[in-house]
């Protein structure tokens, strides 16, 4: 018997969150290995948060093309609805508010890495100061239905997973047992 399709998600999503906070040294295909500083901000900084305020459903994984030229997903697609706010995960600088083609982007700058969010109605404007859970945008209709895309990249071309970004550095400590 097939598992109905919200379950399906669910279990996905639940799966996933368990593999990235169990296993975020596990290789992403086409992902450069990772390191301290594409799996958090800073090597000893807190972990981004959820540009929705809380935990989504993804609707659409990252899918890193092979080689830059080619297709792929650069991101992810949350699952929220048209008009839900999209907050700045974490501090950072607007560097560019305003329409691409025909939707809104918000890209912030938080140190080494650039975040980008579409299609939204930007309520920031470039060179604007922004702190971790302030009001950003708020998603509207374009990309997919209800849809928000979610881009974290550390270069022209080196898109990481923006995910892993949710997830502080791994520590090991000592064990007494």
């Amino acid at each position: 018997m097939d598992t109905p399709a919200p379950i399906r998600s669910r279990t996905a999503l639940v799966a996933g969150a368990l593999l990235a906070l169990t296993l975020p040294w596990l290789a992403v295909p086409g992902e450069a290995s990772p390191s301290p500083t594409t799996v958090s901000p800073s090597a000893d900084g807190p972990p981004w948060d959820w540009p929705t305020g809380s935990p989504v459903a993804v609707a659409r994984d990252f899918d890193p093309p092979e080689r830059p030229w080619l297709t792929g997903h650069r991101g992810v697609d949350l699952d929220v609805g048209v008009g839900s706010h999209v907050r700045a995960p974490a501090d950072g600088v607007v560097v560019f508010a305003g329409t691409v083609v025909d939707r809104g982007v918000v890209s912030l700058q938080h140190g080494a890495f650039r975040s980008a969010f579409e299609p939204v109605a930007p309520v920031v404007a470039a060179g604007d100061a922004v702190v971790r859970g302030q009001v950003i945008a708020t998603v509207e209709q374009g990309h997919s239905p209800g849809a928000l895309h979610w881009g974290v990249r550390t270069g022209p071309e080196e898109y990481v997973n923006p995910l892993r970004m949710l997830v502080g550095p791994v520590v090991l400590k000592p064990w007494d047992g």
